[in-house]
């Protein structure tokens, strides 16, 4: 489990290898609650997913959220297991008139 600084550090990482490589780098985190066969089953099931369609071009931070309720709470999770992709941010649409 990562504190929030350690967090921090890493999407700065991020943000600099996208600056670098042309090919976007996704930063997701999958939030679970505990060991339990739910959990097991959305990692597996997220890296099978990622490794087809962002091989080589994501990391993937697992975050219990009972050794790591600040962070849960901070993104407001009330259900696991939620995955939320951190970077890159989303578009910016903008009105054209």
């Amino acid at each position: 489990m990562y504190t929030l600084y350690e967090l921090a550090l890493k999407t700065k990482h991020l943000r600099n290898a996208v600056k670098v490589s042309k090919q976007p780098v996704y930063l997701l985190r999958l939030y679970i609650a505990g060991i339990s066969i739910r959990s097991s089953r959305a990692i597996e099931n997220i890296k099978k997913i990622c490794e087809e369609y962002l091989k080589g071009c994501y990391e993937l931070e697992v975050i219990d959220i009972y050794q790591n309720p600040v962070l849960a709470k901070g993104e407001q999770i009330i259900a696991v297991p939620t995955l939320i992709k951190k970077f890159p941010p989303p578009l910016k649409n903008s009105l054209v008139i």
